[in-house]
């Protein structure tokens, strides 16, 4: 059942298995010099590197007036592209008081 409530709702917690697939499907065979042996945390860095390209891509994909029906659409990738940009700003923000 957890794998079905996954595979339903977005929000539901992704069971081993699901993670598993999600992860074979994106960088292949994981043994076997695959990324099984890859050092601790590459798998995960990857992962969120392309979650964050998605996002961004989609968003610069967006029509003008069409903002709003993007977010409601794309809810996790808006999240995404919002922390980007609230990153962005922060750092910005922090290099001008560094002068």
């Amino acid at each position: 059942m957890a794998v079905a409530d996954a595979a339903q709702d977005s929000k539901a917690k992704q069971p081993p298995e699901v993670k598993m697939i999600n992860r074979i499907a994106l960088w292949g065979d994981p043994w076997g010099g695959g990324w099984m042996a890859w050092p601790a945390g590459k798998v995960k860095r990857l992962t969120l590197a392309k979650v964050i390209t998605e996002a961004l891509q989609s968003a610069s994909n967006v029509e003008p007036g069409q903002w709003g029906a993007w977010e409601k659409s794309h809810p996790d990738y808006a999240k995404t592209y919002d922390s980007i940009l609230e990153l962005r700003i922060a750092m910005a923000k922090a290099e001008n008081n560094g002068d």
